[in-house]
């Protein structure tokens, strides 16, 4: 978008004609994004930093077990020293067809995704009993959910914007295993993710692909195993962890180095439960 002000100065002309209209028309969008998703919910829980929304009228909803669960979710994420200080919008929608009309997640079975320019995470509701949340492969807690999706708000917040949309494009196990291991569990059973990780080493990469049959359920369960081994057996730093990359090639040597671990007893995995 561009104006046509007649400017001599050619600096300020770029500025007032092309640069100023074009951050307008940006924010003005963000702004109806975000009060078009908001419409129809309440406030839940005012956490300073993090704000909760909730559909109003949502079947069992209870506000209470929802604070308790965004209190866990915090110390998940300090206990890995993850100290999350950006604003960030929580909006907990009823049902899959509001998450995905409301994310153009069209076709996901996500259970929460994190929108980075609008500072708002979306998730699908639990079950207000249990608060777990119902899952392809295995029920998860409601407070892991959260926190998987709170450390990517961390990570843009600690390693910058850029990074971590490199991270989230070209490093996607890195973005999706740490943020999975911060939250302590998977969407994937342990013993069941165990078994195929050594059972199908040469054709893993099927394994691993979206349209394979496990899906993003075991990509995110392997993504959260390699994490696990570099930072907790490696004994890797968050930095070192961060700014070592790896190759397919050097992957590949990573993922046969776990498995010998796995099948010598020097790596447990059922820590990860």
């Amino acid at each position: 978008m561009s104006l046509n002000i007649p400017i001599k100065n050619k600096p300020l002309s770029i500025l007032v004609n092309n640069v100023l209209p074009t951050v307008l028309t940006v924010v003005v969008l963000v702004s109806l994004y975000k009060w078009w998703i908001l419409r129809d919910t309440v406030k839940v829980a005012d956490m300073g930093n993090v704000v909760v929304y909730a559909d109003k009228n949502m079947r069992g909803m209870d506000s209470l077990a929802v604070v308790a669960a965004f209190g866990q979710a915090d110390s998940m994420l300090l206990a890995k020293g993850c100290d999350l200080t950006d604003e960030v919008t929580i909006i907990i929608v009823k049902d899959r067809h509001s998450f995905r009309k409301r994310t153009a997640h069209l076709n996901s079975l996500a259970l929460g995704v994190s929108l980075w320019p609008f500072s708002t995470i979306m998730l699908m509701p639990p079950d207000f009993k249990t608060m777990k949340q119902p899952a392809r492969f295995i029920d998860r807690p409601a407070a892991s959910v959260w926190a998987h999706e709170l450390c990517h708000f961390w990570q843009r917040e600690s390693r910058g914007w850029l990074t971590g949309l490199y991270d989230n494009w070209f490093n996607k196990w890195k973005s999706e295993g740490f943020a999975d291991y911060v939250a302590g569990s998977s969407s994937f059973h342990v013993g069941q993710g165990k078994k195929i990780f050594i059972e199908n080493a040469e054709e893993h990469d099927n394994l691993t692909a979206d349209e394979g049959i496990w899906g993003n359920s075991y990509f995110y369960f392997l993504s959260r195993l390699r994490t696990e081994y570099l930072m907790n057996e490696k004994g890797l730093s968050q930095k070192e962890f961060w700014n070592v990359d790896y190759d397919e090639e050097e992957l590949a040597v990573l993922d046969n180095e776990i498995r010998s671990a796995l099948a010598n007893g020097t790596f447990d995995i059922e820590q990860m439960r």
